[in-house]
């Protein structure tokens, strides 16, 4: 288990959380924090806690406050800011978009990239996608199990399929991987491969533009091109190469996140898992489920540009909030049984995972799309896929960015 010396502490059952704790929380399992959230959201839900940079920083644990959060334009995704707390050790504390502040440019820049993420765009890649997760299982399916779901699925599928559907060759795929392996680390002994892998990152990403200018393909960057060249410039070089790496490592690092701890969700619910084995028609709605009720530790940053108030709290101009979503999506003032993994609820769509309003996720319908593949391909290919360890015996990694299971060790 990663932790980060005294900035990690463990969440007793019950235990209410004072200001300026010590965050993340430590515990065995991600869902030991539901006791701990409850706590807050009913008597502490803005506490001030202190990151493991050492930097201050408010939480946000209520649905209802999660969402005016997000809606508010106030606070600012732009958190790569002096001011702005750090989110991780190292002198890299923060990645952000430089444009993240320009409303006019998010807004531009939404609606060509939504050309090529729309639903109807995706779902055409859904043939070749489930191709690859068929591909993968067979894999898994050969090797001798016990075997991490993890390292053998869950990692390999989103990289495969955002490679396929940004035209990047099958050659340079474990280049890709690679590299957002390493970006995802979050200590500060690790921030001299973060910065290589960056800028070999970016460094491709200009160099794949280049390529599919001369060989142009029917993918994402072609089409992205094709806004830039021939509409006089909507998407500089720069914000070209900017979108490219925006997708590539939060598709990889976010969906395989997904992917593993939803299987490993289900695992732990086996009715729930036979109920969607036995009507397959259950899988859209059982995703959206899974996304609400799976561990997401990783809380959204925003940076207030301006005192704000926001659960009684006086958040202060400058100050960094998270929205801890884990605890938005246990709160029963929107949800009933919120602790309760149904994939037949008909409202679990109302989830966070993400983002809301003009923060939403642009990639969202590519997101799910994967998943819908992913468990698909599992299903098929292993009728008894069960835990090899007791659910207990997995471990967790604590981090502010990544966090989740450490392995998910399975069986058929």
């Amino acid at each position: 288990m990663e932790e980060h010396g005294n900035a990690a502490m463990r969440l007793a059952p019950g235990r209410m959380v004072k200001d300026s704790c010590p965050f993340p929380f430590a515990v065995n399992h991600l869902n030991d924090l539901s006791d701990g959230y409850g706590d807050m959201r009913a008597n502490n839900p803005v506490p001030r806690v202190v990151l493991p940079s050492g930097d201050p920083a408010y939480l946000i644990t209520r649905y209802a406050d999660a969402q005016a959060v997000l809606a508010d334009r106030r606070f600012s995704a732009n958190i790569s800011r002096p001011e702005a707390a750090r989110l991780r050790e190292g002198p890299d504390g923060n990645l952000s978009n430089p444009f993240s502040d320009d409303r006019a440019w998010h807004i531009r820049w939404r609606r060509l990239m939504a050309l090529g993420l729309n639903p109807r765009v995706v779902e055409r890649a859904h043939g070749p996608i489930q191709e690859i997760a068929h591909e993968l299982a067979a894999e898994m399916a050969a090797m001798t199990p016990p075997v991490d779901l993890l390292e053998a699925y869950a990692t390999r599928l989103p990289v495969e399929a955002i490679c396929v559907f940004l035209g990047i060759p099958p050659l340079d795929r474990a280049k890709i991987r690679r590299c957002v392996d390493a970006l995802g680390t979050s200590s500060a002994a690790d921030f001299e491969e973060r910065a290589e892998a960056g800028r070999e990152m970016w460094e491709y990403g200009a160099s794949l533009i280049a390529y599919k200018r001369d060989e142009p393909g029917d993918d994402l960057v072609t089409s992205l091109i094709a806004a830039h060249d021939e509409e006089d410039g909507k998407l500089s070089e720069e914000e070209l190469v900017l979108s490219f790496m925006a997708l590539i490592v939060g598709n990889n690092i976010s969906t395989a996140q997904q992917i593993g701890q939803g299987v490993f969700t289900l695992l732990c619910n086996p009715d729930q898992l036979a109920a969607l084995r036995a009507d397959r028609d259950l899988l859209p709605g059982a995703i959206e489920e899974l996304l609400r009720v799976t561990p997401i530790y990783t809380g959204l940053p925003r940076f207030a540009t301006e005192d704000i108030e926001v659960g009684g709290v006086l958040i202060p101009r400058n100050a960094t909030v998270l929205v801890v979503r884990q605890s938005a999506h246990q709160d029963d003032t929107w949800i009933e049984a919120p602790e309760v993994c149904d994939i037949k609820r008909t409202n679990a769509n109302r989830h966070l995972a993400f983002g809301y309003g003009h923060s939403f996720c642009i990639g969202a319908a590519f997101a799910r799309l994967q998943l819908r593949c992913a468990f698909t391909a599992l299903m098929d290919r292993f009728p008894a896929l069960e835990l090899a360890v007791p659910e207990s015996e997995v471990g967790w990694s604590y981090r502010l960015m990544g966090s989740g299971a450490t392995a998910i060790p399975v069986t058929w």
